[in-house]
């Protein structure tokens, strides 16, 4: 097992979509214009360096992986120096999990958000991951988190 950092932008948007496709139902017709723009965001950020994608190797193989989102904010008790990280697409292949390897590529975001300075980590947990985050240190935050999807005229 070895823990890479996954540029190919082919090998992430497959990543993304096995994850994807797990958690949501998305028709036909969406998933081209996904794509695209999952890959013009590949493209712009792994450049900026503010998105890193984490993956366990098995010869060669990714087999598990977790993007990392490194974002500036302007400070605050919750964010001292107003560096923050948020995780997404912690996935590992349905024949791979049980094994530890999301284990290890959460532990390598941490540890890579900690070379970073970053003040803190947050991500949005299902009921299959919520006890590996609660066993990495993460905690659920004193407030509710709210959303409001922005719907095209």
């Amino acid at each position: 097992m070895e823990i890479v950092r996954i540029k190919d932008i082919n090998v992430l948007m497959e990543l993304r979509f096995a994850f994807l496709s797990e958690m949501v139902s998305i028709p036909e017709k969406e998933w081209k214009s996904l794509a695209c723009y999952f890959r013009k965001y590949c493209e712009k950020h792994i450049s900026l360096d503010d998105f890193v994608a984490l993956g366990v190797s098995l010869e060669g193989e990714i087999v598990s992986c977790a993007f990392l989102l490194v974002e500036e904010r302007p400070a605050s008790p919750a964010f001292p120096n107003g560096c923050t990280g948020n995780v997404l697409n912690v996935y590992t292949y349905p024949q791979h999990q049980r094994k530890g390897y999301g284990k290890a590529v959460m532990e390598a975001i941490i540890k890579e958000s900690k070379e970073r300075n970053l003040s803190v980590l947050t991500l949005s947990a299902t009921e299959a991951g919520k006890r590996l985050y609660e066993k990495l240190g993460f905690t659920v935050p004193g407030y509710t988190e709210m959303k409001l999807k922005i719907e095209r005229e």
